[in-house]
């Protein structure tokens, strides 16, 4: 059924012109509702779809971050203060999955809010606190890399306090100022509610789409809540997404790509002082050895020892700077791939917002608008799964530790089994035995023919006594 409106709405003419680019396509405060499925939403099949994978992100992430969480509280060993970071990031992640992605997964596909005010201010504030945490978090972890390696000497000559507690501060830091660069939201999103009532209409109604539809459905639809985004100050949202897309994206990603092409140079330099080191060495053992050779036999036998301890110890040394060195080379992939992989997915979101922003009248209320918006918002949302998994795979000490877990949980789950089929087992038995006892009674020629058999005690009573 298609309803068009003639005249203007009284209710709609007291709404700033921001509030009407959310709620509908108004030109001159006219609007034209269609109210049926129009082709500017996600068809149902669109949003099935995106809703399973939402539905994945929040099972996969929830689990992942938790195992994450879970791993570094019970393991005092794994409480460093990178880890302690690396821990901020995770719980950071898993809010996001508990509480900010339904929410968001509601209003991406409904485009409505059914959820009440404090929530419609409450939500967006939430979730730009995540995001402004996670990419705070990982900054730090990149600063954090930067000085245990590059500054390594000074950090050792530091005070014992301050590296105590520097962390604890840090991430007091990063909460209070995120929650501080979010604020904004709480304060400027507001609920519009939208009811017949407050429309003046005069109908010109075509009811040769379906003739079976009631026309008190097609006004039930008209009770829509809009949770949006106003500010009383021109052109702020795009100055607040121009400013979010500075501080929540482009100079935290500065910074890690400055501290991470800082330890890389710093790697590659000791790994040259170290062949250098090595070349010398051989080259000096060698000098020994020729040396050494007009020498007394026996004189020669003990310097040979002593070289052969001298170049065991050397090689260890050797190879044990080598594994170090792999070590943080492969912790400082990790710690890259998990900056790239944020930089992926949360470029497209701040993009899109920088441009709904600025060209909000052209693309609004489309097909295509819905689509990206979606897809944006989705790859976004996806960077809470991706790094518990990264974790999981390059990280050692996690990984070992998440080895341990599951041999933990493997190990109570075949105890449980284990004596759950012990205590039937031994019931199955006492059944069997008292039944073969049973079944010595022998029916032969309409005579009670009982075969000696030894008494077995059941219960403190004798089997026969049972007969």
């Amino acid at each position: 059924m298609l309803i068009q409106t003639e005249s203007n709405f009284s209710f709609l003419n007291s709404l700033t012109p921001a509030i009407l680019d959310e709620a509908y396509a108004v030109n001159d405060h006219k609007a034209d509702l269609d109210l049926s499925n129009s082709n500017s939403k996600l068809t149902a099949a669109e949003e099935k779809f995106i809703a399973t994978i939402f539905l994945a992100v929040i099972i996969l992430g929830f689990f992942g971050n938790f195992l994450v969480v879970w791993t570094v509280l019970i393991n005092k060993q794994m409480r460093t203060p990178n880890n302690l970071f690396i821990l901020n990031l995770a719980i950071s992640d898993l809010t996001l999955c508990v509480f900010s992605i339904p929410f968001n997964v509601y209003k991406t596909l409904r485009h409505t809010w059914e959820f009440g005010e404090f929530l419609c201010k409450f939500a967006p504030f939430f979730q730009a606190t995540n995001v402004f945490v996670s990419t705070m978090s990982i900054t730090a972890i990149a600063l954090d890399r930067y000085v245990n390696i590059v500054c390594a000497m000074k950090v050792r000559q530091s005070n014992n306090v301050l590296n105590s507690y520097g962390p604890i501060a840090i991430l007091t830091f990063i909460w209070v100022f995120a929650f501080i660069l979010s604020s904004p939201l709480f304060f400027f999103n507001v609920l519009i509610s939208l009811e017949p009532r407050d429309f003046n209409f005069n109908f010109t109604i075509n009811w040769t789409d379906s003739k079976n539809e009631l026309f008190e459905n097609q006004l039930e639809q008209l009770n829509i809540h809009h949770c949006i985004e106003h500010s009383p100050f021109p052109q702020s949202r795009f100055i607040y997404s121009f400013a979010s897309l500075m501080i929540q994206y482009t100079l935290p990603f500065l910074i890690v790509g400055i501290a991470y092409g800082s330890i890389w140079w710093k790697l590659r330099n000791h790994r040259n002082k170290l062949k250098h080191h090595q070349q010398n060495s051989s080259k000096q053992q060698k000098k020994d050895d020729k040396s050494e050779s007009n020498s007394l036999v026996k004189k020669c036998n003990r310097s040979h020892a002593i070289n052969l301890n001298a170049k065991d110890n050397l090689d260890r040394k050797n190879t044990l700077k080598k594994q170090e060195n792999s070590r943080r080379l492969k912790m400082n992939v990790l710690l890259a791939f998990i900056a790239i992989i944020f930089a992926a997915s949360w470029l497209p979101i701040n993009l899109f917002n920088i441009l709904s922003d600025t060209k909000n009248n052209l693309i609004k209320a489309s097909h295509t608008y819905y689509m990206i918006n979606a897809i944006c918002i989705l790859l976004g949302m996806s960077s809470a799964v991706s790094n518990p998994f990264l974790y999981g795979v390059l990280n050692e000490n996690f990984k070992r530790e998440y080895v341990k877990l599951l041999g933990h949980f493997v190990t109570g789950a075949q105890t449980c089994l284990g004596k759950k089929t012990t205590r039937g087992t031994k019931s199955r038995t006492d059944e069997t035995r008292i039944t073969e006892k049973a079944n010595t009674i022998v029916k032969f020629e309409n005579h009670i023919l009982l075969k000696p058999r030894p008494i077995i005690l059941v219960n403190n009573e004798s089997i026969n006594d049972a007969v």
